[in-house]
C-alpha cells in the first residue's frame, strides 16, 4: 500500500529538494515522456525518460531523493497521480510514454506494455521485440496493464497512451551499458516519431 493516496498528501509531509524533486522540461512536442516514480522510487526509471525524451521531447520526472527509502514511501499510484507540473504537461501532449519499474525482482529483463492506445502498445512491443528486448503486451485485467482513465500516461489529450513497465534487471543492465539503452531508445523512439 503507498503511503500517500496523492501528491498533495505527500507534499503536506515530505520536503520538496530534501525528500523529492520534480525534473522537467516543456518542448512543445507532441509526445511527453514521464517517470511519475524517479530517483530511487524505482531505480532506473529517471535516466530511461531523459535517454528517449533525448533533446526534443518534453519529459516530466517526480524524482525520490532518498536511497533505502521504502518503495511504498513516496509512490503515489499513477491512477492517483497528480502533481500539477505533471498534469499540466501531460494535457498539453498528444501522447504520454510512462516509463516504470517493477517490483519484481525475479523476472529477467522483461518489459511489461500496457496502456490504453491499442496500436502504440502494439508497435512498442514489436519494435522492443525486434531488437531483442523480452516485450510483452499487457491486456485489461492484467496486473500493471494501465487501463485505467485516471492513469497519467491516458490523460494527455487523446486520452490514450502507453506504459512501459521494467523489470529491475533491465533497468540497471540499461543503467550501466550506454550500448544497450541506446538500442532500447531506439526501439521506443522509432515508434513514437511516426
Amino acid at each position: 500500500m503507498d503511503r500517500y493516496a496523492s501528491f498533495y498528501e505527500l507534499a503536506r509531509t515530505e520536503v520538496l529538494d530534501e525528500d523529492y524533486a520534480i525534473e522537467s522540461s516543456d518542448r512543445q512536442s507532441e509526445v511527453i515522456v514521464i517517470a511519475p516514480h524517479g530517483g530511487w522510487i524505482e531505480p532506473g526509471t529517471t535516466e530511461i525518460t531523459k535517454a528517449i525524451a533525448d533533446g526534443d521531447l518534453s519529459y516530466y520526472v517526480f524524482v525520490g531523493l532518498k536511497p533505502g527509502r521504502r518503495h511504498e514511501d513516496l509512490h503515489v499510484s499513477s491512477e492517483r497521480f497528480d502533481e500539477p507540473t505533471a498534469l499540466t504537461l501531460i494535457a498539453k501532449s498528444q501522447t504520454v510514454v510512462g516509463i516504470h519499474g517493477m517490483q519484481n525482482n525475479a523476472l529477467g529483463e522483461d518489459v511489461w506494455v500496457g496502456g490504453r492506445d491499442v496500436e502504440l502498445r502494439r508497435d512498442v512491443v514489436e519494435a522492443l521485440g525486434a531488437s531483442g528486448f523480452a516485450a510483452t503486451l499487457r491486456r485489461p485485467g492484467q496486473t500493471l496493464a494501465g487501463q485505467a482513465a485516471t492513469n497519467v500516461c491516458n490523460r494527455g489529450k487523446r486520452r490514450v497512451g502507453v506504459q512501459l513497465e521494467i523489470s529491475r534487471r533491465l533497468r540497471d543492465r540499461l543503467r550501466a551499458e550506454p550500448d544497450l539503452l541506446t538500442l532500447f531508445v531506439r526501439a521506443v523512439r522509432g515508434v513514437i516519431a511516426r
